[in-house]
């Protein structure tokens, strides 16, 4: 059995920072994610009046490039701000998991460090 009543003060302020951390590392990944958007749509304005513009077959080529080549230094920059938002993540949730978890009574079988032993 679970013994919640166990939960301390301090379980549950490690509890809430953590989801405080987790959420502040969603709202990072929200922010990138509309950043890269906003980049996306600007890249194809740009670039798109570019090809739009051009007047021959080599002109062409150089704006489908360059669109391309901006267009995986944009794919890079979200690889590593997801795998850093991805880590942010995954260091909040283990600490939920081990600070507030084993503190509440879970990972020791069910009882705390106060808690009359079994007999």
């Amino acid at each position: 059995m679970l013994n919640f009543f166990f939960v301390g003060e301090e379980q549950i302020d490690t509890i809430i920072g953590t989801q405080k951390e987790l959420f502040e590392a969603m709202q990072d990944w929200h922010r990138d994610y509309l950043a890269r958007v906003n980049s996306e749509a600007s890249l194809a304005t740009e670039l798109g009046g570019r090809l739009m513009a051009a007047r021959t077959f080599s002109e062409s080529s150089d704006v489908c490039r360059e669109w391309f080549r901006r267009e995986m230094e944009l794919l890079g920059k979200d690889h590593q701000h997801l795998l850093e938002t991805s880590k942010k993540m995954a260091v909040a949730g283990s600490q939920l998991l081990s600070n507030g978890l084993t503190n509440a009574g879970i990972g020791n079988g069910g009882t705390s460090p106060d808690s009359p032993q079994r007999s």
